[in-house]
């Protein structure tokens, strides 16, 4: 199966739908340009849903690890990842801080 980014897909399925509903500013796509867009907008789908239900799992968490009103949700993250993962990959913590930095907090 040929690999296609979201983006191209989004943007070949909004030009076939505007042919498909009369447009006549454009020839009629190829079926197989046509099919190539579809099983790759069905599998960025599936990733999508994979993807929400991983965050909403992580979102349940990450209100556990807010110690004052003025955490950030990057704050609490960072936390999540530190205590569960610090001791896996050592040197976690600190590469969360410095990503922390660098987006211009503290």
């Amino acid at each position: 199966m040929k690999i296609i980014n979201a983006q191209d897909t989004i943007n070949f399925l909004r030009r076939y739908n505007e042919w498909r509903r009369g447009s006549e500013t454009m020839d009629q796509p190829e079926p197989k340009e046509v099919g190539e867009h579809l099983e790759a907008a069905a599998t960025h789908l599936e990733l999508l849903s994979r993807h929400s239900v991983m965050l909403g799992r992580i979102a349940g968490l990450v209100h556990e690890f807010a110690e004052e009103d003025e955490d950030t949700t990057l704050t609490c993250v960072a936390r999540l990842c530190a205590r569960y993962y610090d001791q896996k990959a050592h040197g976690s913590w600190e590469y969360l801080q410095k990503l922390y930095r660098e987006a211009g907090h503290e």
